[in-house]
């Protein structure tokens, strides 16, 4: 028989009782209709050896009702079981991108930020609202038009981050509070979808239903809500910083990052930027030593930025630091 050991992140460990040779060990879930989310076939698997079998934490929150499906020989069964959630309730993650979304799935925790799936595309304008967050937090959500972003405007002659990959980006609604703008650029419900071989997608095109505004409006509050009497985690990046800025400038928001209310990570491909203090992190990534930020794309996106990877190392940071 075989046995699930642990469960640890996004990875299900297990092992058997005695030697199998040719298993068949697939993921499924009940609420995809038990569509297949993982299949590995193990020539053989030795008793007394763990063995384990990753699933993307993209899309470990979605899987609410998983099980394993174990083929060998005669033998068909099925192994419930759940992903574990790391709480973190006590946090609320501030971000000026979907990085901070990305750290949630690898948390698979409910958003106690209203910080989700959004850009703020305003480098001083983030860092100010870091520095007052529950002010902003407190104040009113208003929809309205953009107002001037020069920084941005100068890198992409647009004032909106627009993503071929994503539908109507040229008209997702904008959000004010108090003097910052917030752009919700994920306008249409995302389903998640699989194939037979457990590839999956994210849809989000024209056919899907359009997020109204007061349901954007309605999550805003609902989250704040749920973010009061929480600790702040402040996240960036310099791979997530939307405006140019000369050395100077660069030094005095990381000297502002640096000294802010709450707890703090940056990521930089500058080593003499790196600083760590009781509450404060600037890592050094020296796998982007040489980057710069003139690498854009036409969205005005930096080419290396790579939130599924930042996440992961934002995400260990937070369990080693903070937790």
């Amino acid at each position: 028989m075989i046995r699930i050991i642990e469960i640890k992140e996004n990875k299900i460990f297990f092992s058997t009782d005695k030697n199998l040779r040719n298993v068949l060990i697939t993921v499924l879930d009940e609420n995809f209709n038990n569509s297949v989310i993982h299949k590995t076939n193990f020539n053989e698997l030795n008793n007394g050896v763990t063995y384990f079998i990753g699933i993307s934490s993209v899309i470990v929150p979605s899987l609410k009702k998983p099980y394993l499906k174990v083929q060998y020989g005669e033998h068909v069964y099925d192994i419930k079981f759940d992903f574990p959630k790391t709480d973190i309730k006590n946090y609320s993650i501030i971000s000026n991108s979907c990085l901070g979304w990305r750290v949630y799935e690898r948390f698979n925790q409910s958003y106690n930020s209203p910080l989700i799936g959004n850009l703020i595309i305003n480098d001083d304008k983030f860092l100010r609202m870091c520095e007052h967050i529950e002010s902003y937090l407190s104040s009113e959500m208003t929809f309205g038009d953009i107002r001037p972003n020069e920084g941005f405007k100068n890198i992409t002659g647009s004032d909106r981050a627009i993503n071929n990959n994503l539908p109507n980006t040229d008209s997702y609604p904008v959000s004010h509070h108090l003097d910052i703008d917030i752009h919700w650029i994920h306008t249409r419900r995302r389903t998640l979808e699989f194939n037979n071989d457990g590839v999956f997608t994210f849809n989000e095109n024209e056919k899907n239903e359009l997020i109204p505004l007061n349901e954007f409006k309605e999550k805003w509050y609902r989250r704040v809500k749920r973010s009061k009497g929480t600790e702040k985690i402040c996240i960036w990046s310099s791979s997530e910083m939307f405006n140019l800025h000369g050395n100077w400038k660069r030094k005095k928001l990381l000297e502002r990052f640096k000294n802010l209310p709450h707890r703090s990570i940056f990521l930089t491909e500058r080593k003499e930027e790196e600083y760590e203090d009781e509450y404060h992190i600037i890592k050094y990534l020296p796998e982007w030593e040489g980057r710069h930020q003139l690498e854009r794309d036409e969205n005005g996106g930096l080419k290396w930025d790579d939130q599924q990877r930042n996440s992961e190392i934002i995400y260990n940071i937070i369990r080693e630091k903070f937790l």
